[in-house]
C-alpha cells in the first residue's frame, strides 16, 4: 500500500472514531437548502478532515459536504490539479437510525479524475482503499484483501443496490434482490467487491468521489445512466448529478442500464 493510502487510512480511522463518539448520542437539524439532516458528528468530522488534509497537502483545494457552496472555492477547485472531496458522514439518516452502514469518505481528484479514495465504515470496522495504479483493497480487523469487480460472486449472491426511496424514482427490473443500506458510497463499494451487480443513485460529488476511485481501480465503471461520462469538476459546486449514476462491471453495464428506468414526477 502506498504512503498516501496509509496516511489517509489513519486519518479516516481517526475521523471514524469521532463519528462513533456521537453515535446514538446526537440529535440533528435540517439544512435550509434540501431539508436533509445534519448532526454535530458531520460538522466535527469535516472540521477534523479539513485540518488533517491541509497538513497532508496544503496545495490541494478542499470541498466538503458541510462547507460547500463558496463560489470562489469552487472556481479554484475546478482549476486545481488536486482536490479533496469529503463526505464526513455518508448516510446521516442511517447514522441517526443507529444503522451501522454509515461511512467517512475521503476522495482525491487529480486533473479532474478520481485518483485516490478511502472510505471507512467505523461501526462495521471496514475500510476500502484505492489509488491510481495501486489497485483497490478492503481492510477489516481479520483480513486485508485485494478486491476486484471482475471476481464476481455467483449470480445468486449478487444484488442490485439502490436508494431507499428508489420505488419513487426508478423502475428497476433487475431479476434478483434489490437492496438499500442507506449509504451511497457503500452501495458502489459492494459493486467494487463483486457482491453487487450494480448500483444506481442520483447524488452529490462527495457521495461519489472516494468510492469512484475504488470502483475504477477494482475494474468496474461509473457512468451516467444514458452512458455519458461523468465530469467530476462540473459537480464540484455541490449540485445533485443531473442524471442518475450507474456503477457496474463494464461487461454488464449496458444490460443493467436497460433494466433501470428513471420515473419522473
Amino acid at each position: 500500500m502506498s504512503e498516501l493510502l496509509d496516511r489517509l487510512e489513519r486519518i479516516a480511522g481517526q475521523a471514524g472514531d469521532i463519528a462513533l463518539s456521537h453515535y446514538g448520542r446526537t440529535g440533528f437539524s435540517l439544512k435550509p437548502g434540501d431539508a436533509s439532516p445534519v448532526t454535530a458528528a458531520d460538522r466535527e468530522v469535516e472540521a477534523f478532515l479539513a485540518r488533517e488534509l491541509y497538513r497532508l497537502d496544503p496545495e490541494a483545494v478542499f470541498i466538503g459536504e458541510e462547507s460547500a457552496g463558496d463560489p470562489a472555492v469552487v472556481q479554484r477547485a475546478r482549476q486545481a490539479e488536486r482536490v479533496w472531496v469529503v463526505d464526513p458522514v455518508d448516510g446521516t439518516a442511517a447514522f441517526l437510525s443507529e444503522l451501522d452502514t454509515f461511512a467517512v469518505c475521503i476522495g482525491l481528484l487529480r486533473h479532474g479524475r478520481p485518483y485516490a479514495g478511502v472510505v471507512t465504515l467505523p461501526a462495521l470496522r471496514q475500510s476500502y482503499l484505492a489509488q491510481e495504479w495501486q489497485g483497490a483493497r478492503w481492510h477489516t480487523p481479520r483480513a486485508r484483501a485485494t478486491i476486484g469487480a471482475a471476481a464476481l460472486a455467483p449470480p445468486s449472491m449478487r444484488c442490485f443496490l439502490a436508494p431507499s426511496n428508489a420505488h419513487r424514482s426508478y423502475r428497476i427490473r433487475y431479476p434478483g434482490k434489490v437492496r438499500s443500506f442507506g449509504c451511497t458510497a457503500y452501495h458502489f463499494l459492494l459493486v467494487a467487491r463483486g457482491l453487487g451487480a450494480g448500483a444506481v443513485s442520483r447524488s452529490h460529488v462527495w457521495d461519489y468521489a472516494a468510492a469512484a476511485a475504488v470502483v475504477e481501480q477494482a475494474g468496474a465503471v461509473m457512468r451516467y445512466l444514458d452512458g455519458g461520462e461523468i465530469d467530476w469538476r462540473d459537480l464540484l459546486d455541490g449540485r445533485i448529478a443531473g442524471l442518475p449514476v450507474l456503477g457496474a462491471h463494464p461487461d454488464a453495464w449496458q444490460e443493467l442500464a436497460g433494466l433501470v428506468q428513471r420515473v419522473e414526477g
